[in-house]
């Protein structure tokens, strides 16, 4: 008499199969997580530079807060050049040296316009995590180059010019 069911080795089988499903659905997950946190981390980095970028063209034209920057304030924590902010954006101060609890790193530099430098400045935000500025530190990178997760946003400003 023969009974209905499964063999050992069909349930072997079906198992191996499940397994391999199993760990094909965790990378996916693991891939779709990692791809979340960098499209969040790159987000909130676009919004900081953008709200820094609308501070500096409110700034009355002449103002002490839109002279000319070091040509390296985009790359180096420059003091007046520079602010902290927490993983929420809340600003945590500026300075040379990042506090404690500093996730992102807002550099932002300001230069005549080569074309009209009496009526015409270029105004440059770069918004960068921590580790990611380390990593290019480490990495003995002389020239800049705008990460991933980073947010660079230029523009320029005019002197309306009476006529």
């Amino acid at each position: 008499m023969r009974q209905a069911g499964f063999t050992l080795v069909e349930v072997l089988v079906a198992m191996t199969l499940i397994a391999c499903v199993a760990i094909g659905v965790a990378e996916l997950f693991a891939v779709t997580l990692a791809a979340t946190q960098s499209a969040r981390v790159q987000t909130s980095a676009l919004v900081l530079a953008g709200q820094k970028m609308e501070q500096l063209r409110a700034v009355a034209w002449g103002g002490a807060d839109l002279s000319p920057s070091p040509g390296s304030a985009l790359s180096n924590n420059t003091n007046g050049y520079v602010d902290y902010l927490d993983l929420r954006g809340r600003l945590m101060g500026g300075g040379v040296a990042a506090p404690a609890g500093a996730v992102y790193i807002r550099r932002w530099a300001i230069a005549s316009l080569a074309a009209d430098p009496s009526n015409a400045l270029v105004l440059q935000v770069l918004v960068t995590t921590r580790t990611r500025d380390a990593e290019a530190r480490a990495g003995g990178v002389r020239q800049r180059i705008r990460m991933r997760d980073e947010a660079l946003l230029t523009t320029v400003r005019t002197r309306t010019v009476p006529s």
